[in-house]
């Protein structure tokens, strides 16, 4: 078992690193296999939700599939080195009790959703894109909730003593 912090993980990220199909964690997590949790991200006008999975559930669970003898074998094997790597070197690393969606975020921070975008890309907050070479184009992001409560701190100070830039956040 590597020693991997309990990092939150994207789909692809969790299916790589327990060597299924990209498509296994979200029934594996249907079927109370491995731990993960809805997040809300939206795109465009709609709201949709993803699921943020547990690093350490996905590693307890592919050392049980190691420990077993015989079964269906899983032919996804070859992109764990790769996942172990990434995620070794995944910056900034979010644990998967301070993860939450951009939808959250921008519901925590009192803000418009797109707001939360140029937040992160300003370094207000913490978040990054999980790795999936499949689609690259995703606006979706694990935020850090700890992050968030930090801004939403700064931010109020910033409007109880007035030097706020801006339009005040909503109530």
């Amino acid at each position: 078992m590597s020693r991997l912090p309990d990092l939150a993980l994207g789909s692809y990220e969790a299916a790589a690193l327990m060597g299924v199909h990209f498509t296994r964690p979200a029934r594996m997590h249907a079927a109370g296999q491995i731990d993960g949790r809805e997040a809300h991200a939206v795109v465009g006008a709609s709201s949709r939700t993803f699921l943020i999975y547990s690093a350490r559930s996905c590693e307890e669970d592919f050392a049980e599939y190691e420990r077993r003898d015989g079964g269906r074998p899983r032919d996804w094997l070859h992109l764990r080195p790769e996942a172990l790597r990434r995620l070794a070197k995944a910056s900034p690393a979010i644990l998967y009790e301070d993860a939450i969606g951009v939808a959250d975020a921008a519901k925590l921070l009192k803000v418009h959703f797109t707001a939360v975008y140029k937040l992160v890309e300003r370094g207000k907050l913490v978040a990054r894109k999980p790795w999936n070479p499949r689609n690259t184009k995703t606006r979706v992001f694990i935020v850090s909730r700890a992050s968030c409560e930090q801004n939403r701190r700064e931010v109020a100070a910033a409007e109880k003593a007035g030097t706020k830039r801006g339009r005040k956040r909503y109530a």
